[in-house]
């Protein structure tokens, strides 16, 4: 059933993995509107792709409909970068999204919440990005700093980590491990001391769910929350996956180095309120 008031949100990077399952749920409260690239995605009753080229094609959605609140999922979102891939990031982490929020506070939407990730923080004592991925994220946060001081935009940062959950198409290491076990080869591991908060999809879009239902943004403020899962060391959460999914496989742990720059205990910061993850891994490998 729909929300009384008939809000109307926009959903960037819709048609990704955290976006598709957002979608689905909030489409049954709100009309939802996502931006996209293409055309290749069909409309329904309460979802319309609005595919866009060019600001103006942005533009004319906010222009054409009140919208309240915008959902800014869209990132290219990878661990290594090189001289090709740099042009990319920036339009993807920063240009894009700048011009959105120049579009959002001039047609009167001044709602934002913004996907961000753990990798923006290496420690509690070095607060400083771990790839460069992680820094236009940083970055793009400063810029979000700015509408909320010009434009007295309500912005809410919300802070993933790993995100998890039945039909993921992305690689995990999960993955890796039952794939090589079907094919009796073994799989090579880092030392698996690091910690890893575990956020399940619902968990992920139950949190965001809470922000729009409560109405947790602050006039003019820019304010940062965790959407964070339960901890777990990769080695216990390798552990817990083959005992759910029965499987016995070759683990050569500390055969690999894992990546530059690992995080072995991320910076925590306050959770969304009157939210908390209700589904832990015992539970959420079951269905992956």
């Amino acid at each position: 059933m729909k929300n009384s008031v008939n809000k109307k949100l926009v959903i960037t990077g819709g048609t990704g993995y955290i976006g598709s399952q957002l979608i689905r749920d909030l489409s049954t409260q709100y009309d939802v509107f996502v931006l996209t690239r293409n055309n290749s995605h069909a409309n329904t009753t309460n979802v319309i792709f609005h595919k866009f080229e060019s600001a103006a094609d942005i533009e004319i959605l906010f222009k054409t409909h009140q919208i309240d609140s915008v959902i800014h999922l869209a990132s290219k979102t990878e661990y290594n970068s090189s001289i090709e891939s740099i042009p990319e990031f920036i339009n993807s982490n920063i240009t894009f999204g700048s011009i959105l929020l120049e579009i959002m506070t001039k047609n009167g939407c001044k709602k934002l919440i913004n996907a961000s990730t753990f990798w923006q923080e290496f420690s509690s004592s070095e607060k400083l990005p771990i790839c460069f991925y992680a820094a236009t994220k940083s970055a793009f946060e400063k810029i979000i700093d700015y509408y909320t001081l010009d434009q007295k935009l309500s912005a809410i940062s919300l802070k993933l980590f790993d995100v998890y959950g039945p039909r993921d198409p992305r690689p995990k290491v999960f993955q890796q491990v039952k794939l090589n076990w079907t094919q009796d080869v073994e799989t090579k591991l880092s030392s698996g001391e690091q910690l890893i908060y575990f956020t399940h999809i619902n968990d992920v879009v139950s949190g965001i769910q809470t922000i729009l239902n409560t109405n947790t943004f602050t006039a003019g403020q820019h304010l940062h929350f965790d959407l964070r899962g339960f901890a777990h060391s990769l080695k216990s959460a390798v552990t817990i996956f083959c005992e759910t999914q029965k499987i016995l496989p070759q683990l050569g742990w500390g055969k690999s180095y894992g990546r530059k720059n690992q995080i072995f205990n991320p910076v925590l910061g306050e959770l969304i309120p009157n939210w908390k993850p209700k589904i832990d891994i015992y539970e959420g490998f079951k269905d992956i």
